[in-house]
């Protein structure tokens, strides 16, 4: 006596996740099927698996595609960013020359300025240098010493 006799075990069928009884599902293939049925159904999975096949390489090829595409972007993006970096930092060097002239300009005026200050309270008749009276151009005006202004 097999153990299949005692019980009655109905094959099932897995549909959308969910077991079902043959009975319930017409696509479920019947033991007793002709060869012509099985060889129609062979032909047809065969079929369904060239399609998916096909179907996953254009995924692929997509896929690919795209990531290539994204590649590129990137790419360009990086070379973007390191150009404006560059171009930052020239112009931030820049900057800080333009700053430091200015401190050391500053810095002269406020000794010349200071010059002028202790002539002027010391009574002398000249409270000024002869060069800013004459109106020459700034930097021989500003310069450190008479000889360097030429």
């Amino acid at each position: 006596m097999r153990f299949s006799d005692h019980y009655s075990i109905k094959p099932t069928h897995l549909t959308n996740g969910y077991l079902v009884e043959p009975e319930r599902c017409p696509s479920w293939p019947v033991a007793s099927s002709s060869p012509v049925d099985v060889e129609v159904t062979r032909n047809e999975s065969q079929l369904i698996r060239a399609e998916c096949r096909t179907a996953v390489t254009e995924m692929d090829t997509a896929w690919r595609r795209m990531q290539s595409a994204v590649t590129e972007r990137l790419d360009q993006r990086v070379r973007d960013i390191q150009f404006l970096r560059k171009d930052l930092e020239w112009k931030l060097e820049q900057i800080t020359g333009e700053a430091d002239d200015l401190f050391k300009m500053s810095s002269r005026l406020a000794k010349a300025l200071e010059a002028c200050r202790r002539r002027r309270s010391s009574g002398a008749e000249r409270p000024c240098p002869p060069e800013a009276r004459r109106g020459t151009s700034w930097p021989r005006f500003w310069s450190s010493s008479p000889a360097s202004s030429g």
